[in-house]
């Protein structure tokens, strides 16, 4: 599967384990072939960005979802 899009859409972080399943997820994606891209509101945007400063793990970003 290769170009298919997937959006990876994060609520606020108050579950420890959702920085690091949306990390895992995202990067297991890219992977396989698919076009990740993860939105979020703020909080949850810079939670991610601080535990992969590199990038490494997630390429796109849609920032600052707000109600």
């Amino acid at each position: 599967m290769t170009g298919i899009k997937v959006l990876l859409m994060m609520g606020c972080p108050e579950v420890p384990i959702q920085t690091s399943i949306a990390l895992y997820l995202s990067h297991k994606l890219n992977k396989s072939g698919f076009d990740v891209t993860v939105a979020g509101n703020d909080a949850v945007i810079k939670l991610l960005k601080v535990s992969d400063i590199d990038g490494y793990y997630v390429k796109k970003w849609l920032i600052s979802i707000k109600p």
